[in-house]
């Protein structure tokens, strides 16, 4: 998918993802950037489940963007970064950071109890990745500019002159140069003070920020300019931490929604979707749960869930209710406990 708005070039890739309950993972190219949102896998950790990303070369991804703290859009994380060439900043809220440690640790706990020999990534490789590749534990509604070095295009006009100049008619004139290295905190707080959480470009040319912390920078930062856009998560409901992605680049808006609560839940508030005021040049967001109608309401359906727990117990039975370790279980349990507390006080 491909289309021109206002004044960025948006270019969309489903990696994987478009059928339900498949693991998320999609490649979002606005102009200069490539966002990678989502790196999911599932229980299985199977290989081919994930074909198209390893298919894909990973180093060109400038951002990694995590919408939910489940298997389902953070599992392929340690894989992709240990096996993959993947080493972008991943972003997320702190609660995703945190529930989606345990959620992978557990995963892996249990692969490695039913398959010894699993070895596509290790105990080690999970701490990696969310101990140094987590670039910033975002709050809702925190705007955060990324910043990226390409080179300008008079610098690209006078590669081509020198290469005519030459007489090298084979020579084809080198495509602009990314550099993906992100500017220091230090230099970010200068562009914060100059301009803000802006989400229009933030600096023409990096030798000015170089140079105001440097007066003898390398004279090859005279040859790029620094691009930028911003993201901003908004509360997703569903899980906690659970992500609405809000990308601007100048003009533009782009919304990433996916697996997002339209109701209130008994451990969450729904999805900011329908209230964000701005109407987004581009939208971008599933319809799993498109024509499917509840015929029994939620109370009703939690208490025939209680009875059913009640009536094995009081059976001499066990109740076991697969479930995922730090996602949907804490919605299960809330509504559990509410239910127990009613029937047999606190």
């Amino acid at each position: 998918f491909s289309v021109s708005i206002m004044s960025a070039r948006i270019q969309f890739y489903p990696v994987h993802g478009c059928n339900p309950f498949e693991p998320r993972c999609f490649i979002l190219k606005i102009d200069e950037f490539h966002l990678l949102l989502d790196c999911g896998w599932n229980g299985k950790f199977d290989e081919d489940d994930i074909a198209g990303l390893k298919s894909i070369d990973l180093s060109i991804i400038d951002a990694v963007l995590i919408s939910q703290p489940d298997l389902l859009h953070l599992g392929a994380l340690p894989y992709a970064y240990a096996k993959l060439g993947l080493d972008a900043p991943i972003f997320a809220t702190a609660a995703i950071w945190r529930m989606g440690q345990y959620m992978l640790m557990d995963a892996f706990v249990a692969m490695h109890q039913s398959r010894a020999d699993f070895d596509l990534f290790t105990h080690d490789d999970i701490k990696k990745v969310f101990k140094s590749k987590f670039k910033s534990k975002l709050k809702y509604s925190q705007e955060y500019p990324l910043i990226k070095h390409i080179q300008s295009e008079a610098a690209v006009a006078n590669n081509a002159a020198e290469a005519a100049t030459a007489g090298d008619t084979t020579h084809t004139p080198r495509e602009p140069h990314h550099d993906k290295t992100a500017l220091t905190e230090e230099e970010q707080q200068i562009l914060r003070q100059r301009v803000g959480n802006s989400n229009t470009m933030l600096l023409r040319s990096s030798a000015a920020v170089h140079g105001a912390n440097d007066n003898n920078s390398d004279a090859s930062h005279t040859n790029q300019t620094a691009v930028s856009l911003s993201i901003t998560p908004l509360p997703a409901g569903h899980m906690v931490g659970g992500t609405i992605w809000k990308i601007s680049k100048e003009t533009d808006t782009i919304v990433y929604a996916v697996d997002y609560n339209v109701r209130r839940e008994k451990h969450l508030n729904e999805s900011v979707l329908g209230i964000m005021g701005v109407r987004p040049s581009l939208l971008i967001t599933d319809c799993i749960n498109v024509g499917h109608q509840f015929t029994v309401k939620r109370k009703i359906r939690e208490n025939q869930l209680y009875q059913l727990c009640v009536d094995t117990l009081k059976n001499g039975g066990n109740v076991l209710i697969p479930s995922d370790s730090s996602g949907r279980s804490l919605e299960l349990l809330y509504a559990l406990h509410a239910a127990f507390s009613r029937h047999h006080g606190r």
